[in-house]
């Protein structure tokens, strides 16, 4: 019923913070965060299950983001609803999400409890994924870096592990043999030279 709808969309608008006389314009004269906050609205107003953030704040300046990730974070602690976060951002994933699947060429690498991943990877795109990012101190003893060898640009297509062009640690089994997902402990990666990684980590490092 209208006088429903009308209730949904005011309840919304004023959990987004956002004046009613927004309704009234269109896309193009709504500022970045505006037009995020009525994106999430949107999502809301429909009362789902489920919501998902795709790169929310990848088109914002950091001001703006810090202001959205606020409104996400107030969203997110709704118990009757569960959310899936797309990022880049490491950090904020780290900061909003229970679990974390790492994808690399739309395959899930590695998931499991986003404290296990992140402290304790185990895959090794997700060990160069974490070196590459900014992090404040040292990172634990755990997350020892992998360096891919190759550029993505400069990489063909693999019949095996979606990594095996970049991968240091590559074998003919890699190269032939889909890697599926396998438990490690509380997480699973598709890699099936996990246990031998400390190891050839700790042999390339070593190499002049």
């Amino acid at each position: 019923p209208a006088a429903q709808r009308e209730a949904r969309v005011a309840a919304v608008l004023d959990r987004m913070e956002l004046d009613r006389s927004i309704l009234r314009r269109y896309p193009h004269e709504l500022s970045g965060g505006q037009a995020q906050r009525i994106g999430i609205a949107r999502a809301l107003v429909g009362e789902p299950d489920l919501i998902v953030f795709d790169e929310p704040t990848s088109a914002l300046d950091v001001t703006v983001q810090a202001q959205i990730l606020d409104v996400i974070a107030d969203v997110t602690a709704d118990t009757d609803r569960a959310s899936v976060f797309i990022s880049h951002d490491l950090a904020t994933v780290r900061g909003f999400a229970d679990r974390v699947a790492v994808l690399y060429l739309g395959r899930v690498v590695e998931e499991g409890p986003v404290d296990v991943v992140f402290d304790d990877p185990r895959h090794p795109y997700t060990r160069a994924l974490l070196a590459s990012a900014p992090r404040l101190g040292a990172p634990p003893a755990s997350v020892a870096g992998v360096e891919l060898v190759k550029d993505l640009e400069e990489t063909d297509a693999a019949t095996g592990c979606a990594l095996a062009a970049r991968c240091p640690f590559v074998t003919d089994t890699c190269r032939s043999q889909p890697q599926e997902l396998q438990s490690y402990g509380a997480s699973r990666a598709a890699c099936w030279r996990v246990p031998e990684l400390p190891a050839l980590i700790g042999k390339q490092a070593d190499t002049p």
